[in-house]
């Protein structure tokens, strides 16, 4: 049995996505709800992402009918709900807190609250560190926001969390 799949729509907000399942020959189609594929707090993409997918499908015969829920493909856009503009800013920024903390982390810090004390303590290292650190979060929170303001006006999709980050400035540790 080949089984084609579509992705219909996203529903950030409650973390799930639509799929779309036709059987080909037959034409028997169902439609589920899965849970957004997110492994260590990024979203799946090539491979990965069709190999959750196809995890799911029905099996033999659509097997599971009992438990899918059949759906008119016309009405999938009505159910779920587009991100709001309060939703995408509150995924971007929790993507930045993330990646600001695990790089302060990296350096053996609590987190960016941590490091950002660091400035004026007398210790040559730590202060560096600190000052780099500080001035390297004004760079990334204001790239954040432009990126966020150009997927709410429409002129980019909304990144994953890997992409975004890839986006926002590297930062560079003194010596």
């Amino acid at each position: 049995m080949n089984i084609h799949y579509e992705i219909k729509a996203f529903d950030l907000k409650n973390r799930v996505f639509l799929v779309s399942y036709t059987e080909t020959g037959t034409g028997k189609t169902a439609v589920l709800n899965l849970p957004l594929p997110v492994k260590d707090g990024m979203l799946l993409e090539g491979d990965a992402l069709a190999d959750f997918i196809i995890a799911f499908a029905p099996k033999a015969d659509f097997a599971y009918e009992e438990v899918i829920e059949k759906l008119d493909p016309s009405g999938i856009q009505a159910m779920i709900a587009p991100p709001t503009e309060a939703d995408i800013r509150e995924m971007l920024l929790a993507y930045v807190d993330e990646h600001l903390d695990a790089t302060a982390q990296e350096r053996n810090y609590d987190g960016t609250l941590t490091i950002c004390t660091y400035g004026d303590t007398g210790n040559a290292k730590f202060d560096a560190e600190g000052l780099a650190f500080k001035r390297w979060r004004s760079r990334v929170w204001e790239r954040c926001y432009a990126l966020q303001e150009e997927v709410l006006a429409g002129q980019r999709e909304i990144p994953a969390k890997e992409a975004l980050i890839a986006l926002l400035p590297k930062m560079e540790w003194p010596s």
